[in-house]
């Protein structure tokens, strides 16, 4: 079992006193919070969190991954709880 650690302590540990990350450090850090997304997906992702389109994520555009992994985990849980396979 993992353990829980906050998205301000993750984006640090990862990418240290930076003011943004490159697309290579937000995939590892979504990796670790999603082993089986695609490269097409973190594509994507880094795209729709990068909201002023400089190519880099800021903690505060960072910090909507959280939300984002947070709605997507309860929508599998109640997914699964109500037999949905869509």
């Amino acid at each position: 079992m993992r353990k829980s650690i906050s998205i301000q302590t993750l984006y640090h540990s990862v990418n240290g006193n930076a003011p943004e990350m490159d697309s290579k450090v937000f995939a590892k850090i979504i990796r670790y919070m999603d082993k089986e997304i695609t490269d097409h997906e973190l594509d994507f992702l880094f795209k729709a969190f990068d909201a002023d389109g400089s190519g880099q994520i800021s903690y505060p555009e960072f910090a909507k991954v959280e939300i984002f992994f947070l709605l997507n985990f309860f929508k599998r849980k109640l997914f699964n709880f109500i037999g949905f396979r869509g």
